[in-house]
């Protein structure tokens, strides 16, 4: 009824929302029977592997009134068709939202080397619109903040 609270990680929740794991449909039945129910999701693959997520119903990215409509299936097909970046962009709304939370790997021991090279017209010309694009993207937001009165 009230506040209790629960927690878990995703091993053996995988494709919860594809028939997967008994785990994952005991998991997905606990939530839906104690709807006020706090509860904290763990994952070690996050938002790398989003077939993960099935079990995670509570943080509002797929439902009723989201974009990606009620199904989880949907959400994973947009995320997939979209690779990587969405994956990413996943991350950082979930983080800014205050609903993720990763660590960072260590660079320690890791070697590189700078290579310089020569970009061609089109590589230039790529890069520099992509630079330009950012500015202006990072001008926008920062006036959108100004207009909004956020820190």
């Amino acid at each position: 009824r009230g506040g209790g609270g629960g927690g878990g990680d995703d091993e053996g929740k995988k494709e919860a929302g594809k028939g997967g794991s008994k785990v994952a449909a005991s998991v997905l039945e606990l939530q839906r029977r104690l709807p006020k129910a706090r509860v904290l999701y763990a994952s070690a693959t996050g938002c790398s592997e989003p077939e993960h997520l099935a079990y995670m119903e509570r943080l509002g990215q797929w439902g009723k009134d989201s974009p990606f409509g009620a199904d989880f299936a949907n959400f994973l097909e947009s995320l997939e068709a979209r690779g990587v970046g969405a994956l990413e962009l996943l991350a950082m709304d979930m983080k800014a939202g205050g609903m993720y939370l990763a660590r960072s790997l260590s660079f320690k021991g890791a070697e590189f080397n700078v290579e310089p090279t020569r970009l061609s017209k089109q590589q230039r010309e790529v890069y520099d619109g992509v630079a330009e694009f950012w500015a202006r993207a990072a001008s926008e937001i920062k006036e959108a903040k100004a207009r909004l009165a956020v820190a």
